[in-house]
């Protein structure tokens, strides 16, 4: 805003041979408190006030006496592209009630004054608030807004549907009745932060964010930020997975007939199963922890430990008895951590039978196998050498998040690998055999990006295919898609994304059919997205959400 945005124009001038009661007239006609005075070429030279008027007839002048005797000839005056902050500091600090505004030939263009000053505020004080207002509202997480007396001031339209309130009926109300368990007196009363706060609302398990809200110096209230604490849900689920197939696993082992070991890295037994306990005619306790070479003197695990060499189906005569044994090593990150080690000892000959047709199997599946990876030519982690510190380390920290299904967000410039680390984290992880989609945002027309993404009903728009098409999302279902310059996706098209990664739902396009799918995320951008969220071209909680 300038100050031609805030002055009053269409000004009536006066020269110096107008009278003093033309000047008395175009001052009750306009109302205002000064009219400018300019000279034949209509130059600014002076400013005829009220205080000027009243000071002429105090001495004796008659109306139809000029005005020059008794105008200003020092006058304030401002260009009018002068900025709204530079206009606001000079009425805080200047005594003149009235300024006159010229243009860049000194040529008057309008009056301002200080009721002009207040109405330029009013109006910029309204539209920075329904600025806020249409912010906080399109906010996806929730926000409440507390005064200083712990009072509800606002609740957005994200928290409200969270915790399905009326955000009409809360406002008004104290905070602690409607929202019990989360103490702001840290916060309103020694103006603390308070970050990753758990509460529970109506059902609802929310984290949340507190900060103080200041002004002049002083907290005037609080503002809490949550969202509902699905994706922490769903972490612990998969912790739960992991222990239930930990749980099964045992249960398999101790089913089994071959004697099961297996040691670590030091070379002691941390794991056997009951078969071995017999085998060993000790407890599971006097096996426990013990190196190996004190149970099984001459164990040929020590050199599968060392070399990282498996070893299947060699028959080994151990406690004096023969046996089949088959020695894998443990490898993690590279490196071998362990060897599991099985030993067959009842029923030998079927066993040995057995063994020779299944050895030959191998073979034959381990011939197509390769044949096979060959084909595919699969990105794995093996394929992304190198020497760096600070890359094996990121490569480590890649191969650890694979394993799970949190969304992924890869950031490096361009030609640094994010591509190959995307594919390589998905070969890893437990949706490896499903479909791994690629879609690079920065290739696709924003007329088509949402239809590319979510796909389309038939018959959505002139020129669709008849049957429809399926959209990126709905291709990776149960596998994982790769969106690639993520910070080149359109503002409308990163709103859909941000509601498909809370429900895993989407809607095609020109459908009224919700569509629920399950798809891992992995993103990747060359961009700064810090600084394109603060320039307001990138979406801050998808941002967070990444």
């Amino acid at each position: 805003m300038r100050l031609g945005d805030m002055m009053t124009t269409n000004v009536p001038l006066l020269k110096e041979e107008d009278t003093l009661a033309h000047a008395v007239k175009l001052l009750r006609q306009t109302k205002l408190d000064g009219i400018p005075v300019v000279d034949d070429a209509g130059a600014l030279i002076g400013i005829f006030t009220k205080a000027n008027l009243m000071d002429a007839f105090l001495a004796g002048a008659r109306p139809e006496e000029t005005i020059t005797p008794y105008y200003q000839r020092r006058v304030l005056t401002a260009r009018v592209d002068t900025p709204y902050e530079m206009v606001e500091e000079a009425v805080k600090t200047s005594p003149v009630g009235t300024g006159v505004v010229v243009d860049d030939r000194d040529n008057v263009v309008g009056i301002f004054t200080k009721v002009d000053m207040i109405m330029s505020l009013f109006k910029r004080t309204e539209r920075l608030a329904n600025q806020l207002t249409t912010v906080y509202h399109s906010m996806h997480n929730g926000v409440i807004v507390v005064s200083r007396d712990y009072r509800v001031e606002l609740m957005n339209q994200s928290a409200a549907g969270i915790l399905r309130l009326d955000g009409a009926a809360v406002t008004g109300r104290l905070f602690p009745e409607v929202f019990p368990g989360l103490d702001l007196a840290p916060v309103i009363e020694a103006s603390q932060w308070r970050i990753g706060v758990k509460a529970s609302w109506y059902g609802v398990t929310v984290m949340c964010n507190v900060s103080p809200v200041t002004a002049g110096g002083q907290v005037v209230g609080a503002i809490i930020i949550f969202q509902p604490l699905t994706e922490l849900d769903r972490i612990a689920s998969e912790l739960e997975t992991t222990k239930e197939l930990y749980e099964t696993l045992l249960t398999v082992l101790n089913i089994a007939y071959e004697a099961i070991v297996l040691i670590n890295e030091e070379g002691r037994i941390t794991l056997v199963n009951e078969a071995a306990c017999r085998f060993f005619r000790k407890r599971e306790e006097e096996l426990l922890n013990k190196p190996i070479e004190e149970v099984m003197p001459h164990s040929r695990l020590l050199r599968t430990l060392k070399t990282g060499m498996a070893e299947t189906n060699e028959v080994q005569v151990i406690e004096g008895q023969p046996c089949i044994v088959s020695r894998s090593p443990i490898v993690r990150k590279g490196k071998v951590i362990g060897v599991v080690g099985k030993i067959t000892y009842q029923k030998l000959e079927e066993v040995r039978e057995l063994s020779e047709k299944l050895a030959e199997m191998d073979r034959e599946l381990s011939y197509y196998r390769s044949k096979a990876e060959e084909a595919r030519q699969l990105v794995t982690f093996r394929h992304i050498v190198t020497v760096n510190k600070e890359m094996q380390r990121i490569k480590e920290e890649a191969e650890r998040v694979a394993r799970g299904h949190s969304t992924v967000l890869l950031t490096g410039e361009s030609g640094t690998g994010k591509e190959l680390f995307a594919e390589a984290m998905h070969n890893a992880s437990p949706r490896r055999h499903k479909p791994f989609i690629q879609l690079n945002c920065a290739a696709i027309p924003d007329n088509l990006a949402e239809s590319e993404l979510f796909g389309y009903a038939p018959g959505a728009f002139t020129g669709a295919q008849r049957e429809g098409k399926p959209g990126k999302f709905a291709l990776a279902n149960g596998g994982t898609l790769f969106l690639d310059e993520i910070g080149d996706m359109p503002l409308n098209l990163q709103s859909k994304l941000l509601r498909f990664l809370e429900d895993q739902t989407f809607t095609p396009v020109g459908s009224t059919r919700t569509v629920k799918v399950d798809v891992r995320i992995i993103a990747a951008t060359n961009q700064d997205l810090w600084r394109k969220v603060e320039a307001g071209e990138f979406r801050r909680d998808l941002y967070y959400r990444l």
